[in-house]
């Protein structure tokens, strides 16, 4: 039985794209920031309306990308994830 020889591709990243993922991901993180400081409870969607919902949401948000932020910031210095 032969077997053949898989080969491998390699996927580089786009330093402009990170950019934008990083610029993208502190855009979030000032949103979210800004919902966990200032959260306003006159939007149309009721479940909107109580102030510890949309401060928990900012702080999802907040987390969430400022874990994307610090993954994009270190993969474009060429420290990324490895297997």
């Amino acid at each position: 039985m032969k077997f053949q020889k898989i080969e491998s591709t390699e996927i580089t990243t786009s330093k402009t794209k990170l950019a934008r993922l990083i610029l993208g991901s502190l855009a979030f993180i000032a949103g979210g920031l800004w919902m966990i400081i200032e959260p306003r409870t006159d939007s149309v969607f009721p479940i909107f309306h109580n102030r510890l919902v949309v401060m928990f949401i900012g702080s999802f948000i907040f987390l969430f990308f400022g874990l994307c932020f610090i993954i994009f910031f270190l993969q474009l210095f060429g420290y990324g994830l490895k297997q």
